[in-house]
C-alpha cells in the first residue's frame, strides 16, 4: 500500500472495532437482525427455513462519482462492461453540491452518464445516511495543502461513501469498481462465493498475497464483492463521521473487515504495482503481457496520471507515446508494456464514448 500516511491505529480500536463488525455480519448473515421475523415469510426470502431457490439472482455493478473529474471515467467503464457482457444492473452513486460543497456534478454531467449506461442513479445524502465523507483534522489537511506530494490526497474526501454499497439490499450480490477503472474481460465469476453464501466479501488482494511467503493482509478497494447488509454502512458510516482519516476509504475497510476472500490473481491490476501477467513468462527479456489474464485495469496513483489527462496530452501532442509522468515512452519498452497498452484500451473506448455522444446530440437537432 503506497498511500499509508497516517497509522490507522490512530483512528481505530481494533479489538472493539473488528469484534463489532463480526457481529454485525452475523447478524445480517443469519437473518438476526432486528427487523427480521422467519415466521412472516412473503415468498421473497425464507420460509420454514428453507430459502426459496426459484427466485433470479439480482446483481449489480456499482460506481461512485464525487466530482466532474471522473466522469469520463466513468463514461469508458460503462461502454467496456457492455462490451465485455458484464452481468448485473448498473447504479451510479453519486454526490450532489447540495450536500457537499466539493462535488461539481451538474445535471448535464448525469444526463450523459446515464446515456452511457449508468441507468441507475441514486443520490447520496448526510440526511439518510449514505453520505458518508473521510474526514480530515485540520492540521491534516494543513500539511496535505503544503506537500505537493501529499496535496493528491484531498481528492479521498469522497471515496468514504463506497460504504453505501451495502445498502443496496434489492441486491444478492453487488461488484463495486472504480470510476478510473476499465473492464477488459468478462468477471461474472466473481459472484459465485457470494451467491453460494461462501463469502459476504470479496476483493483483490494487494501484491503480497503472491510473494513467497504469502502476506495477503491486505486488500484494493478498487475492485470489490459483497453482500448488501445496511448495518455495516450504519457501523462504517459512524467511523468515517467520528475518525480523521486522510487516507481514503481503503484504510477503514482494510482495518475493519479482517475476513476476506480473496479473487484469483489478476482478476484486478492496478497501475500503481508493476505486477503483470507476462506472455513468455519463462523467458528474462520478453516484455509482452498477457493482457487476456487481467479482467479489470485500475488507474490508480496520482491525479495527474489519470488516462483522460493522459488521452488529452497525447491529442494535444499528436504523439501516442506521450504521457505525464514518463514524458515520452519508448516503443516495445517495459513501460510501454507495462503501461500504455491499457492507456491505449482507454483511448479507443472513449474515443467510441465521444462518437456515441456525438451521434446522440446530432439526433437531438
Amino acid at each position: 500500500m503506497t498511500r499509508r500516511v497516517y497509522p490507522c491505529r490512530n483512528f481505530v480500536r481494533y479489538p472493539v472495532a473488528i469484534f463489532i463488525f463480526i457481529l454485525l455480519l452475523v447478524r445480517n448473515v443469519y437473518g438476526l437482525s432486528p427487523n427480521s421475523n422467519n415466521n412472516d415469510g412473503d415468498g421473497s426470502g425464507e420460509r420454514n427455513g428453507e430459502e426459496t431457490t426459484t427466485r433470479k439472482a439480482k446483481t449489480a455493478v456499482v460506481t461512485l462519482l464525487t466530482t466532474q473529474n471522473y466522469v469520463a471515467g466513468a463514461e469508458v467503464l460503462a461502454l467496456s462492461l457492455k462490451r465485455v457482457n458484464a452481468t448485473g444492473d448498473r447504479i451510479l452513486l453519486w454526490v450532489s453540491p447540495d450536500d457537499d460543497a466539493r462535488s461539481d456534478l451538474t445535471p448535464q454531467d448525469l444526463q450523459d452518464l446515464k446515456v452511457a449506461g449508468w441507468d441507475t442513479q441514486i443520490q447520496l445524502t448526510a440526511k439518510d445516511g449514505t453520505l458518508s465523507t473521510c474526514k480530515v483534522t485540520p492540521q491534516m489537511e494543513e500539511q496535505m495543502r503544503s506537500d505537493p506530494v501529499l496535496d493528491g490526497m484531498t481528492r479521498y474526501w469522497g471515496t468514504c461513501s463506497k460504504f453505501a454499497i451495502w445498502t443496496l439490499t434489492e441486491y444478492d450480490a453487488v461488484v463495486y469498481m472504480d470510476a478510473d477503472s476499465i473492464a477488459l474481460h468478462n468477471f461474472d465469476f466473481v459472484y459465485d462465493d457470494i451467491l453460494n453464501g461462501s463469502a459476504v466479501f470479496a476483493a483483490q488482494g494487494t501484491p503480497g498475497c503472491w510473494e513467497d511467503p504469502p502476506d495477503c493482509g491486505e486488500f484494493y478497494s478498487a475492485f470489490m464483492v459483497i453482500k448488501p447488509m445496511p448495518n455495516i454502512n450504519e457501523y462504517l458510516h459512524g467511523l468515517s463521521e467520528n475518525t480523521a482519516n486522510p487516507g481514503g476509504d481503503i484504510f477503514v475497510l482494510n482495518e475493519v473487515i479482517k475476513a476476506w476472500k480473496p479473487l484469483p490473481r489478476y482478476t484486478l491490476v492496478a497501475q500503481s504495482e508493476t505486477a503483470r501477467p507476462m506472455l513468455y513468462p519463462h523467458d528474462p527479456d520478453a516484455r509482452a503481457v498477457d493482457w487476456e489474464q487481467v479482467k479489470v485495469y485500475d488507474f490508480a496513483g496520482p491525479a495527474f496520471n489519470k488516462p483522460w489527462l493522459t488521452y488529452d496530452l497525447q491529442k494535444q501532442t499528436g504523439d501516442k507515446y506521450s504521457h505525464p509522468h514518463f514524458q515520452k515512452v519508448i516503443p516495445d519498452s517495459m513501460a510501454y508494456h507495462t503501461y500504455m497498452q491499457p492507456q491505449y484500451f482507454w483511448n479507443e473506448h472513449y474515443d467510441e464514448v465521444l462518437k456515441l455522444k456525438h451521434q446522440k446530440k446530432n439526433d437531438e437537432l
